[in-house]
């Protein structure tokens, strides 16, 4: 299925700014119609849904760009792609460790 930024905005609860935003640091790379215009996929979908949560997590924006990157790169990225969330877990449990008082 293609979705106009319009409906992929409402789709995923992101604004049309910000999918252009995440474009522009190529976290996104959406598909062009021969008008210009953009459209995506269920894979950018599924896309966003794997990143919003990393975000939501106050994973930096650099560090989702370098693994945005190095998907691009395809399956021989897998190992060093796990080590950047398993970092980042372990920085989320430090965190809460530290708030707990521990």
């Amino acid at each position: 299925m293609m979705y106009s930024i319009k409906l992929f905005a409402s789709k995923t609860g992101l604004s049309t700014y910000t999918l252009r935003f995440y474009e522009k640091l190529q976290l996104l790379d959406p598909h062009r119609q021969a008008n210009g215009h953009r459209y995506y996929t269920e894979q950018d979908l599924s896309w966003v849904h794997f990143i919003m949560p990393l975000k939501d997590k106050n994973m930096p924006l650099k560090t989702i760009q370098h693994y945005a990157a190095l998907r691009q790169q395809g399956n021989t990225t897998l190992a060093r792609r796990l080590d950047i969330l398993l970092n980042h877990q372990h920085t989320i449990e430090q965190q809460l460790e530290a708030l707990q008082g521990n």
